[in-house]
């Protein structure tokens, strides 16, 4: 890698400066790899490269990977890092990426209550996630929105309308929703689709504009935001600084020792390590009783039932 950029200013890019994929593995002529040969590849190339460690950053996907090429050869000195905007992997309270997307979030939506207030209407806006609602239950939080549908909080679109009147009722002339992209309805359900020779999995996007439609036939001027790849970048907040570097620090230290084969984390506000080999799980969601999910019912948001 070029000495350049291996300084500071770092800290202050999102993405992947790696420009890495997991999605789709590909041979030096750009022929897929099957699952077993892109597993293979990568144990043969870290052996070539005479690597004293990999150090693998990505989400559940990726940290499952691990674990498998881990099984395959033992010898390899392997440190993974949880990183992911939907902050949903297991054995960790806090993945790199979940601090700064809800603060770009934060910022989208604020922008966006100007004009529902100024035309005294709903906006419903869709965020990321997949099939957790980390990054809606926190941006929701965080702007006062009246409700936020999660995926695992089954939305009741009865009493979502009620709530809305209620709102209304009450003197305010306009809402905000936040609903997660993975959220599905008995209407309104997402099908698999095929994204490589291995990775098949659903297509999320589109749920906000299903809630505008069943608003609007219950009378409601509502419109639909979906945010998409906004989300994904702008400047890294100080949290995610912070505990990439506490992160980074920690695997270059174990790799030094000879102490590999973990998946980092937060767990208490203190860095964890876990076993890769001990994960039967690689991906969390919200419960009924996660204090967010509560501090949102304490607060009158509607956030199903």
């Amino acid at each position: 890698m070029n000495k350049e950029i291996c300084t500071p200013d770092i800290l202050r890019k999102g993405g992947s400066i790696l420009k890495s994929n997991t999605k789709a593995l590909k041979d030096k002529f750009g022929n897929p790899l099957s699952k077993e040969d892109g597993d293979k590849a990568i144990i043969r190339e870290y052996h070539k490269l005479k690597l004293q460690g990999l150090i693998y950053i990505g989400g559940d996907g990726s940290i499952g990977l691990m674990k498998n090429i881990l099984q395959k050869d033992q010898s390899l000195n392997i440190i993974a890092i949880p990183k992911t905007i939907d902050n949903d992997i297991a054995n960790t309270d806090v993945s790199v990426g979940f601090s700064t997307v809800t603060k770009v979030v934060e910022e989208e939506i604020s922008n966006i209550i100007t004009t529902a207030q100024s035309h005294s209407r709903i906006m419903v806006i869709e965020v990321m996630g997949r099939g957790a609602g980390y990054i809606a239950l926190s941006s929701g939080l965080a702007i006062g929105a009246d409700a936020i549908i999660i995926p695992e909080m089954k939305c009741n679109m009865n009493n979502l309308i009620a709530k809305i009147k209620d709102v209304y009722n009450s003197g305010k002339d306009y809402s905000i929703i936040v609903v997660s992209e993975g959220v599905e309805f008995d209407e309104f359900k997402y099908k698999n689709t095929k994204f490589s020779d291995v990775i098949s999995r659903k297509d999320y996007g589109g749920v906000s504009n299903f809630i505008v439609k069943k608003l609007k036939e219950a009378g409601f001027d509502a419109k639909a935001v979906i945010l998409g790849h906004t989300q994904r970048g702008g400047i890294t907040s100080v949290e995610d600084r912070i505990l990439a570097q506490k992160f980074g620090i920690t695997a270059v230290q174990l790799i030094a020792n000879k102490d590999c084969g973990y998946l980092l984390g937060i767990l208490n506000n203190k860095i964890s390590k876990t076993k890769l080999s001990d994960i039967r799980k690689t991906t969390r969601n919200l419960t009924p009783n996660d204090p967010n999910i509560i501090l949102a019912q304490n607060l009158g948001i509607y956030i199903g039932g």
